[in-house]
């Protein structure tokens, strides 16, 4: 009776080790496919924000770049030596001491239309 009662201790020793061998080997695969799933996220997450990043500087890149080219024809406005208007040709003339001759910023809005 004593045997058998030492073989079930020793059967129950050794069953509760292969257990315990087994739990520890199960928690340490799960904490490796948890370090690897974070990694993972990591650098999606990473990925993603310099994607967003980069986007977002080549919007605002064309922005900037569609801003210049909006308002390029503003600024170069060409400088002619007549405006014509309804036909009739006035001449900027730098001299105004004559009455007929007025630079094109002395023109008003009547005259011009007359």
């Amino acid at each position: 009776f004593e045997q058998g009662v030492t073989d079930t201790k020793q059967d129950l020793s050794q069953n509760l080790g292969n257990l315990k061998q087994k739990a520890e080997e199960k928690v340490k695969s799960k904490e490796e496919d948890i370090k690897n799933n974070v990694q993972d996220a990591t650098q999606n997450i990473k990925e993603k924000a310099k994607k967003v990043h980069d986007n977002a500087e080549k919007h605002a890149q064309d922005l900037e770049d569609g801003a210049h080219n909006h308002l390029k024809p503003l600024v170069d406005i060409p400088d002619y030596g007549h405006m014509s208007l309804g036909g009739s040709m006035i001449e900027a003339s730098s001299d105004s001491s004559s009455n007929n001759s007025k630079s094109a910023s002395e023109i008003t809005i009547g005259e011009a239309a007359e």
